[in-house]
């Protein structure tokens, strides 16, 4: 469930509409699943990012593979050339 969630992203349109109610550009949020709805509880504007390296189950590597790699794309893709 953890793999196709990071590959899919099946909640990001709810989570993005959390923070344009919050007016908040960039943080993680923290949500769960109540009667198969998105709960919001806090959306942590100055999260810690870790890209973890090892990890005894192979599949959970994966997981932490597509997220580095979304989140980073994520960062180029707001990434501006820096003024001369």
């Amino acid at each position: 469930e953890e793999h196709r969630i990071v590959r899919e992203d099946p909640y990001g349109p709810v989570v993005a509409q959390a923070f344009d109610i919050a007016g908040i550009d960039y943080g993680r949020v923290d949500f769960g699943l109540v009667g198969g709805r998105v709960q919001v509880y806090e959306i942590n504007t100055n999260p810690d990012i870790k890209f973890e390296d090892e990890h005894p189950v192979a599949l959970r590597m994966e997981c932490y593979r597509v997220f580095r790699d979304n989140y980073l794309a994520a960062l180029r893709a707001i990434d501006t050339p820096a003024d001369p």
